[in-house]
């Protein structure tokens, strides 16, 4: 929750009006728990969705955001309710199995960089390829997996593609 990535979009969305929510999965920070390889990780994530909902925040537009491993979850959820989009920054998809069957039909946001050795663009070509729907795919040259640096250019797409979807469905 606190690393460069998820800490910039943490911090870029609020400021153009919109409510930005971050949170450690189980076994990670202060959070009680143990690693269980994405399994449990999707309850964290409907558990935090939950919370959201509970908080009166459920009816909102919302879109969820997983980097690296949390893209990895995402993919593990079923169908989200509620949800505009879904961004997935430098997810691992050249070291985890991602299979596209279990991606639901919400449009989709693919961000990473061309020098990303757990998410090679030929990896990520191979599971956007199978894909079917809105489906957008951002390749910055010379990012890596860390986006130490870059994460401007992946804050101004994020957000642009955000307020792209907003605009679409108003």
């Amino acid at each position: 929750m606190n690393n460069n990535v998820v800490d910039a979009l943490w911090r870029a969305l609020p400021p153009v009006g919109m409510l930005a929510f971050r949170f450690n999965f189980r076994g990670v920070g202060g959070s009680e728990g143990r690693f269980e390889k994405g399994i449990g990780e999707t309850r964290d994530v409907k558990g935090a969705l939950r919370f959201l909902s509970d908080a009166g925040y459920g009816g909102l537009p919302s879109f969820l955001a997983g980097y690296s491993f949390g893209a990895y979850v995402i993919h593990l959820m079923a169908a989200l309710p509620n949800s505009r989009g879904i961004i997935m920054v430098s997810p691992p998809v050249s070291m985890m199995a991602f299979d596209p069957g279990r991606l639901s039909e919400h449009p989709f946001l693919f961000v990473s960089g061309d020098q990303d050795a757990f998410c090679r663009p030929r990896d990520l070509d191979n599971l956007v390829s199978a894909l079917e729907g809105d489906i957008k795919r951002e390749v910055f040259p010379g990012v890596d997996h860390f986006w130490l640096g870059k994460e401007g250019l992946l804050v101004e797409t994020v957000r642009s593609w955000i307020e792209s979807r907003l605009t679409d469905v108003s």
